[in-house]
């Protein structure tokens, strides 16, 4: 684990909003892989609209699945699940036209077949933000203790992480000293100043800060400014979570999009 976080020499004042973000990424790493599906069970209709009873498949229904699926890959669900094939095939998009194929079969029970997947990816980007939310609540605490001081986009202590507002060098080194296993926080020459450190006093330009937000969630849910996946039609696209991350302290919906905009036409973020 990386326990050394790099900042510009000179470096006076970080954004109080990045602390929790820099333990979170330290702490919890996601991995880049994709759902797998670890399970089939079958859902049965109640009387209540809407509501399902699962049960595990029995043998009976194994060797429907069979029959349904004779004449497809021979790498199916089925034979993946007995180890008869690599793991890491049982994706969601190897799944689909099974799905599919069931769905659409004339001997289809009654019952619905329920794919179960493991996502890890996910289940880490979400421990990634307990993590930051916990500690964004304590330095929240610690401002109220007067244990810590957070300044606000226009220099001026406050008790809240807000839009812009910063922590001197000094108080984040400390926190960040007492996270375990410790985190140092350090000066390095050949570092380049970047929208996350500040070298003098003065707050960050509420345009700067509201680019460096989108990009900072954009990295936390695990993209790469510059190579954001595709938009895919009738889907919600990283944009849209972004915003959902952001929504509060004055974060609106013209904000985003012309924050938004701006990374796009300075080249700060590319989409696919």
């Amino acid at each position: 684990m990386q326990r050394i976080i790099e900042i510009p020499t000179g470096t006076r004042f970080v954004l109080a909003a990045q602390i929790p973000g820099w333990i979170a990424e330290r702490l919890v790493p996601v991995p880049d892989t994709p759902p797998v599906l670890v399970s089939l069970q079958k859902k049965i209709p109640q009387a209540e609209p809407n509501h399902y009873r699962i049960e595990d498949l029995t043998e009976a229904d194994v060797s429907l699945l069979e029959q349904i699926w004779a004449g497809m890959s021979a790498d199916s669900p089925l034979e993946l699940m007995r180890g008869h094939a690599a793991a890491e095939s049982l994706t969601r998009e190897h799944f689909a036209p099974y799905q599919e194929a069931f769905d659409a079969a004339p001997n289809r029970p009654e019952w619905l077949l329920q794919g179960n997947f493991l996502d890890v990816r996910g289940e880490a980007m979400s421990r990634r933000s307990e993590i930051r939310m916990k500690h964004w609540d304590e330095l929240e605490s610690r401002a109220r203790a007067g244990r810590l001081t957070i300044l606000s986009n226009y220099g001026t202590p406050t008790k809240k992480i807000e839009i812009g507002a910063q922590v001197s060098i000094e108080d984040a080194r400390d926190y960040l000293a007492q996270v375990p296993p410790g985190f140092e926080l350090r000066e390095e020459s050949h570092a380049q100043p970047d929208s996350n450190a500040q070298s003098a006093s003065k707050p960050l330009s509420r345009h700067r800060h509201q680019e460096s937000e989108i990009l900072r969630v954009i990295r936390e849910l695990g993209h790469d400014p510059l190579k954001l996946p595709p938009q895919a039609k009738g889907k919600r696209w990283i944009a849209a979570e972004v915003r959902d991350r952001l929504t509060g302290g004055g974060w609106s919906k013209s904000i985003h999009e012309k924050a938004w905009a701006r990374l796009r036409e300075n080249g700060e973020i590319k989409e696919g």
